[in-house]
């Protein structure tokens, strides 16, 4: 056991080592790409990338593609975590929001649907903290967006039961046919999640608001859940493809719920 706990140590302190010299060859590559140097600052931030273990160590190799390409890196890993304690000491939930979602269209742009949507809850949070001290339409409005854009990154990323919470949220603080459109949403995420007692106790008052298509389509996945029909199930989809053009993230959430149907 003496020997396991002093290979652990050791693994532990060259971890530490690794993760200092990343943050030294970053330092050192900002500095560099300030003074223009961008050949040596791709270099520095190639090394970093090397040592580093960071999830946001893609940031490193976006940094080093700029530099070689003559261009001041927009965001490093260091400066992301300034951002991060600047949000945490800021006293203006507005202006916290307004940062906090930056960084999450950030990972929205890089397709890293999870963190993303951990970053457009947070701004989702901060958004409606601001919209109940300033009470301001506006920052409401942010805050929905938010809770969608965390809603869809969620589906992406497969968590489908939080997906499906999130939906159900958004809907709640909507009206019409866009809180239909949010539990439409919630229902295909719950089914691909295999929630079928959730997807039912939902369809009922997710119809009302909703387009023929989509209507019919709830219907025809309403009966799938008591009885599977590969046949029909491809049908209804193939009808609500022609009459609504399906997006890439619905046929992947389609194809999972039929995937989890016929296992039943």
């Amino acid at each position: 056991m003496d020997v396991l706990r002093q290979a652990q140590g050791q693994e532990m302190a060259a971890r530490q080592q690794l993760r200092e010299a990343a943050t030294a060859y970053e330092r050192a590559a900002i500095k560099l790409a300030a003074d223009e140097d961008y050949t040596n600052a791709a270099e520095a931030y190639e090394h970093a990338l090397r040592c580093s273990s960071s999830p946001d160590a893609f940031l490193l190799s976006n940094a080093a593609q700029r530099c070689r390409e003559q261009k001041a890196p927009k965001i490093t890993p260091l400066v992301l975590a300034e951002k991060r304690a600047a949000i945490a000491a800021q006293l203006d939930p507005l202006e916290a929001a307004v940062e906090q979602q930056r960084i999450a269209e950030l990972y929205e742009k890089e397709e890293r649907s999870e963190q993303a949507a951990e970053e457009f809850t947070a701004a989702a949070n901060l958004h409606k903290s601001a919209a109940v001290l300033y009470k301001s339409a506006a920052c409401e409005a942010a805050s929905l967006h938010c809770w969608k854009r965390a809603a869809y990154h969620m589906a992406a990323a497969e968590e489908f039961g939080v997906a499906a919470l999130l939906f159900e949220r958004l809907a709640s603080h909507q009206e019409g046919a866009n809180a239909s459109i949010s539990r439409f949403h919630a229902v295909l995420c719950h089914l691909a999640n295999g929630d079928y007692e959730s997807a039912q106790h939902l369809i009922p008052e997710t119809l009302a608001g909703l387009t023929p298509a989509k209507a019919a389509l709830l219907n025809t996945l309403a009966a799938q859940i008591q009885h599977f029909d590969r046949m029909q199930f491809t049908e209804a989809m193939i009808a609500y493809d022609d009459a609504e053009e399906m997006d890439t993230w619905i046929s992947r959430l389609f194809y999972t719920a039929e995937q989890k149907l016929k296992a039943r």
